[in-house]
């Protein structure tokens, strides 16, 4: 499926997408950090542990330009949730480096996770968002995401 963001796509011979490595792990908490305002290193090194698990399955990937990482993908699919039997691919976390935004490289980014997830057997990319997170859901829009007919409903778990 084309979308309005393919049409400005230029592929850049110098934007290469690999599989993460433990050494990421500062350039990505600084990638997240500049967009998310928290440092979130605990959460991004239990991604990128469980990404590079020897077992299972893992849709993450790095952007690099040159010698620096300028943007990665993590995410994985899942099969059976909430009672669905269909395989999913999941993004959990997506970044640019702040300086690279607009410059292809979370396009190129997002082709890399779907053509994996397809190569996995999965039919569907799922996320989710925070209502506020203006630049990240226009930039799902723009690649073809739409709102689900699904409602995530939550509760406080009490001490």
């Amino acid at each position: 499926m084309s979308t309005p963001a393919d049409e400005h796509f230029l592929e850049s011979p110098d934007l290469v997408m690999r599989v993460p490595r433990a050494t990421d792990l500062d350039a990505l908490v600084h990638i997240d950090s500049a967009w998310s305002g928290a440092e979130r290193r605990g959460y991004l090194e239990g991604r990128l542990r469980r990404a590079l698990r020897p077992h299972g399955i893992s849709l993450a990937r790095v952007a690099e330009r040159g010698a620096d990482v300028v943007g990665f993908v993590f995410g994985e699919v899942t099969r059976g949730e909430f009672g669905r039997t269909e395989p999913v691919a999941w993004i959990d976390t997506i970044g640019v480096r702040r300086d690279q935004a607009r410059l292809g490289v979370g396009t190129a980014l997002l082709r890399e996770f779907m053509s994996c997830a397809r190569m996995i057997g999965a039919e569907r990319v799922r996320t989710l968002l925070d209502l506020g997170e203006d630049a990240l859901t226009d930039f799902l829009e723009a690649h073809g995401f739409r709102v689900a007919q699904t409602t995530v409903v939550e509760r406080v778990v009490e001490p």
